[in-house]
């Protein structure tokens, strides 16, 4: 765009327009006067001054806004990193230097039931290992379970809660899930070992005085032997029968302590706790066995029946791994609910349905408990 330059201030200005815009004169150029003339540009040299200095003030004071502003913004930002860093403000990092996100709140679901099947676990050897049942309710209990035992050097606990045995002795094992707690009873109980029995020579005999003529035994075809050397029963009145082989006629039997067992015709009957030599004599030899009898000799009979609450079996022989289910019966009908125990779970086991498994030989006692009753089953095995 074409300009022209004001004659009186200097100023320049679009070229389309009459007056300057800042002395308000026109472009041409003012007479020759005798006077001296007025020199107008000195007199607003002072305004353009003026307006400049004003103009930089201006300027000077927005660039210092510009800058309180940025700096003011430091300065939070500051604050704001300082308070987060310290865990005052519930975002940024934590004092770790991590960024972390607040987790949502889970649900606990509490424990209002804690129950342990058997209750009660038996060992024989170091290093044997047994699990049990744990019940919770509800069944989406959230709370930890744990299980301790009380004396590690009888048996230790894993994570898993099983069971070894260490050395002989009595523990308990305590479960816990919230405040329920249940305890599981630990036996360890190595087997006695009996040296057999000395046996006395028989007395010698004179011979008569007048020669009678005696009949030579006759000769069997294989050496005298019995059927078991070594058993052990566990309850009074509890029955096995010995056989004898390789005899010839017929077998004596005897035994040595009938307060403990008494023995017709090699079926033997516990009588009570301790331990008696079973002989049967044939053919002029003689086999022995030991039968062990380990039980109270008070103990009370089991019970098989309360009102009209009853239990399926009261007595019952199985051989090893062979299993059954037993129940409570109430009006004829099969009770839920009940909690089952065994005695001796190296003997057999049962789980909470009431599914009794053989495990060992000898003899285990069931129980099962509803509303406070408890009703009983002998199990014997082979």
């Amino acid at each position: 765009m074409d300009q022209k330059t004001c004659y009186y201030c200097g100023t320049k200005y679009p070229a389309d327009e009459d007056r300057c815009p800042l002395c308000g004169q026109t472009e041409t150029e003012p007479e020759a006067v005798d006077e001296v003339p007025v020199d107008l540009r000195a007199e607003e040299a002072p305004r353009t001054e003026e307006k400049a200095k004003k103009q930089k003030k201006e300027k000077s004071g927005a660039a210092s806004t510009v800058i309180c502003i940025v700096l003011g913004a430091l300065v939070l930002a500051g604050i704001i990193f300082i308070l987060s860093a310290l865990g005052v403000l519930p975002f940024g990092k934590t004092t770790a230097g991590e960024n972390v996100a607040l987790p949502a709140e889970e649900e606990v679901v509490a424990c209002t039931s804690l129950t342990v099947t058997p209750e009660t676990i038996s060992f024989t050897q170091a290093g044997q290992k047994q699990l049990f049942t744990i019940t919770r309710k509800p069944a989406g209990c959230t709370e930890e379970l744990t299980c301790e035992v009380q004396n590690p050097a009888v048996a230790t606990v894993n994570e898993k809660c099983e069971v070894t045995a260490v050395a002989e002795g009595e523990t308990d094992v305590i479960i816990t899930c919230g405040d329920q707690t249940a305890t599981l009873h630990v036996t360890f109980a190595a087997p006695e070992e009996t040296q057999p029995e000395e046996t006395t020579a028989p007395e010698e005999t004179t011979e008569p005085t007048e020669p009678t003529e005696t009949t030579e035994p006759a000769e069997t075809s294989e050496a005298l032997a019995i059927s078991n050397e070594d058993f052990t029963l566990f309850t009074a009145g509890e029955t096995t029968n010995l056989t004898v082989t390789g005899a010839s006629g017929s077998v004596q039997w005897s035994s040595n302590d009938t307060s403990v067992a008494t023995v017709d015709g090699g079926k033997v009957t516990a009588v009570g706790p301790g331990v008696a030599t079973i002989t049967a004599t044939a053919d002029g030899k003689s086999v022995k066995a030991i039968v062990r009898c380990k039980f109270e000799a008070t103990s009370a009979p089991i019970q098989t029946t309360s009102g009209d609450l009853t239990i399926s079996h009261d007595d019952v022989t199985l051989t090893n791994g062979e299993s059954f289910t037993i129940s409570m019966i109430s009006g004829g009908s099969r009770v839920s609910g009940v909690s089952w125990a065994t005695s001796n779970s190296s003997v057999a086991w049962v789980d909470a349905n009431g599914k009794v498994t053989a495990s060992g030989s000898g003899m285990a006692t069931i129980t099962g408990t509803y509303g406070g009753t408890k009703l009983s089953c002998i199990v014997r095995c082979k």
